[in-house]
């Protein structure tokens, strides 16, 4: 029964470190650039070059 509960832990474990890579990798820098491209429409579109900070 203890093995087996560390085997689940250590494969919980690796499946966690495997979303959290596949996260890292693919959807935090696609959330970022969608965030940033969001801020900088955001700031140049209504406001014009005035509210780029120019």
């Amino acid at each position: 029964m203890g093995v087996f509960a560390f085997m689940a832990f250590l494969a919980a474990q690796a499946a966690t470190g495997f979303m959290r890579q596949l996260f890292a990798d693919a959807v935090y820098p696609r959330a970022l650039r969608a965030i940033d491209v969001f801020l900088v429409t955001l700031f140049t579109g209504p406001f014009g070059e005035r509210g780029a900070g120019q």
